[in-house]
């Protein structure tokens, strides 16, 4: 019983995470992920006509409802998940993930037309000037983490690329927190989410890129077309 309740909150997660934006669904790693995995990427993908039909012309709606499919529905099947160079991974939880193919992966599963794997390798900064408009972009480069933060408070709610010295990962700002969202390299060498005001990758990285990629209107209709 404890397996089926565990599942079907997993697989009814986008849809409950609609309601409420930046809220954690926590799945646990100790059974087969890959059912609810499958559920929740198939919700998103049925919600997105929906989406289409009802908020075509609503960037605002669209970027809520972009942000909760990949940071709240499809990111926390992550969390935990090994970090490897060459890791190449699309099971959550089993084998290991590079910084790169984790943000290729989770885009695509949460239903971006990508190739996930020229992705995956390519440089941070080629990353988020594919995804970002060039004004969502600033680059700071020798500069105090706190004025790094400040810039995505200022930006407001949304998902963002970080591209940092030898390093990518989502940042996200839940209109509460700023987070900072990545297969980590040292210390966890995992997928995790931590607070982006105490992190010492980014704190430590002396070229640090940022875009934000949920308010790019071409990028959500693509998402919802495909």
């Amino acid at each position: 019983m404890k397996y089926i309740t565990v599942v079907l909150a997993a697989a009814f997660c986008f849809q409950h995470h609609i309601q409420t934006p930046g809220q954690e669904c926590v799945v646990a790693k100790n059974y087969n992920i890959m059912p609810a995995y499958n559920a929740t990427r198939a919700h998103i993908a049925a919600l997105k006509q929906h989406i289409m039909a009802a908020h075509i012309n609503d960037t605002a709606t669209l970027q809520k409802y972009f942000v909760s499919a990949v940071a709240d529905s499809i990111i926390p099947y992550w969390y935990g998940t090994k970090w490897d160079f060459d890791g190449v991974t699309q099971i959550p939880g089993k084998g290991a993930i590079a910084c790169g193919y984790f943000v290729s992966t989770v885009l695509r599963d949460a239903g971006l037309k990508l190739n996930r794997v020229a992705m995956g390798q390519s440089a941070s900064e080629t990353i988020t000037k594919q995804l970002a408009r060039k004004k969502d972009i600033k680059l700071f480069y020798n500069k105090p983490l706190p004025l790094f933060i400040n810039y995505i408070k200022e930006k407001g709610f949304g998902l963002y690329l970080a591209g940092l010295d030898c390093h990518v990962g989502f940042i996200l700002n839940d209109g509460s927190d700023i987070w900072f969202i990545h297969s980590k390299w040292f210390a966890e060498t995992a997928v995790v989410k931590e607070l982006a005001a105490t992190s010492s990758v980014l704190y430590y990285s002396k070229y640090r890129m940022i875009g934000k990629i949920s308010n790019n209107k071409t990028l959500l209709l693509q998402w919802l077309s495909n």
